[in-house]
């Protein structure tokens, strides 16, 4: 059975890119590009990974997100990759709470689509 991954983020071009990187390597793609519209897609979508950027229509809009499935009990624990311009310790890794979001991988950006593609499959097969 083909994975399905799910990505959002605000960058078209990074979405673009991601896209054809992930497909060439078998995996069905849908995308968001922003936090808002992922709400809307995630249910008839049914991921079996997300990988989301975190500064999206607001900076911590793919926390917020991520916070949000994490405590929905009609979503499954989908493991969830975050994309970061942050840098190597962003402040909010330390918040309070900050384990609710179910991150499997932190990656920052700019990641190559080859990066991405390894992860996500390092990911899944632990899964």
């Amino acid at each position: 059975m083909t994975k399905r991954v799910f990505l959002v983020d605000d960058d078209q071009d990074i979405i673009v890119q991601n896209k054809l990187a992930l497909t060439a390597k078998g995996f069905t793609v849908e995308d968001a590009g922003s936090a808002k519209e992922a709400t809307e897609k995630i249910n008839k979508f049914k991921p079996d990974i997300i990988v989301l950027d975190v500064m999206m229509e607001n900076p911590r809009a793919g926390l917020e997100f991520a916070g949000k499935l994490a405590t929905d009990p009609t979503m499954p624990k989908i493991p969830i990759i975050l994309l970061t311009s942050d840098g190597k310790n962003p402040g909010w890794l330390g918040e309070a709470g900050f384990t609710w979001a179910r991150i499997a991988k932190i990656l920052d950006k700019p990641v190559t689509p080859e990066k991405l593609v390894e992860t996500v499959t390092a990911v899944l097969g632990k899964k």
